[in-house]
């Protein structure tokens, strides 16, 4: 029964908070450019591969504000709530809760993850919010947070960089 109060809670908050802040623009929904129609495209023939630019570190404060990710006064709040649970088991479920329908920079997620002591439930919070991360070409901010190199590892295949 409190597991379940705890999670009616904290998506009821993370609704409310997505709201009020009118920040939240779904990047998912964004149309792909579609090929050039013209006689001479072939389908069969794949584009020329083009190499990408070295990924630039963009701090939060510098990131465009349309992609989506959680203002800093929605952050405070999960973050003060992930900080104030005393046990791990129920950090990790408000951090669950926390990050079904929001996007967080790599800071943000980097700072969740300083709450816990030991990388295994830092590499378990990042399995939770990687998915919502939605400047992972800024992952070092959670790969310095990490103590271990194999960890470092783990967390660079988590956010689909290895």
């Amino acid at each position: 029964m409190k597991k379940y109060t705890c999670m009616i809670i904290a998506t009821g908050i993370t609704f409310l908070m997505l709201l009020c802040s009118g920040t939240y623009v779904a990047a998912q929904h964004r149309e792909r450019p579609r090929p050039p129609h013209s006689p001479s495209y072939r389908h069969d023939v794949p584009p020329p591969a083009e190499t990408p630019p070295p990924a630039e570190v963009i701090p939060p404060d510098r990131m465009p504000q349309d992609v989506g990710y959680m203002s800093r006064d929605e952050f405070a709040i999960l973050y003060n709530r992930v900080k104030k649970k005393p046990f791990k088991s129920d950090k990790l479920e408000l951090v669950e809760v926390g990050s079904l329908d929001s996007r967080f920079s790599c800071e943000q997620c980097g700072r969740i993850m300083s709450l816990f002591s030991f990388d295994d439930d830092r590499l378990a919070v990042l399995e939770l919010m990687g998915p919502h991360v939605v400047d992972p070409h800024n992952v070092s901010y959670i790969t310095q947070v990490l103590t271990f190199p194999a960890s470092r590892e783990k967390a660079l295949r988590i956010m689909g960089r290895r």
